[in-house]
């Protein structure tokens, strides 16, 4: 699969290219699959052909594609000497950003993967694993269901049986 952006036409993009790192993220958008994370990828984009990129995946049906620009630099030659500047100036705000950025993805990817999850959870149509951890700290509901002696504290297991695994998915991607 390929995945292909239209930029906007700019004399300036001519003159001064943007230079960019980013990565692609592919996901199912029923998020029954591992999703499909790229490596990083730096490129000059100087005309459309730049803006295509092949994505190993298998993904069929509907799917959601993320693109997260890490750096965009104006790329310019200056008497024959290649030189590139941020237009994202780093300080101190910015990489807090960054870093809370990385922690929401490895929370995401968490559960994308069900990695070392504790509770299962149990809809229509399906089961979802989660941890409670997670769960209890973003969720009134799920902090009491956790906190008293309820079946579900002591069982690790929560049937929802008025909610459709999709929207239970949607509801534990906001969640984390």
């Amino acid at each position: 699969m390929y995945i292909r952006l239209f930029p906007e036409p700019s004399r300036l993009s001519k003159d001064q290219p943007p230079l960019v790192r980013f990565v692609l993220k592919v996901s199912n958008s029923a998020g029954a699959r591992r999703p499909y994370i790229s490596p990083v990828h730096e490129r000059l984009l100087r005309n459309y052909d730049d803006f295509v990129w092949p994505v190993d995946t298998t993904f069929v049906g509907r799917f959601i594609i993320d693109v997260e620009f890490l750096d965009l630099k104006i790329y310019s030659v200056n008497g024959g000497e290649a030189s590139s500047t941020s237009i994202w100036p780093i300080d101190r705000t910015i990489m807090q950003s960054l870093s809370m950025q990385n922690t929401l993805r490895c929370l995401s990817r968490m559960l994308d993967e069900s990695i070392h999850t504790d509770v299962t959870i149990h809809a229509v149509g399906g089961t979802l694993s989660a941890h409670k951890a997670i769960l209890s700290a973003s969720s009134p509901v799920f902090h009491s269901m956790f906190h008293h002696n309820l079946m579900e504290k002591e069982s690790s297991t929560i049937h929802i049986e008025d909610m459709l695994v999709d929207s239970c998915m949607a509801l534990l991607s906001y969640l984390y």
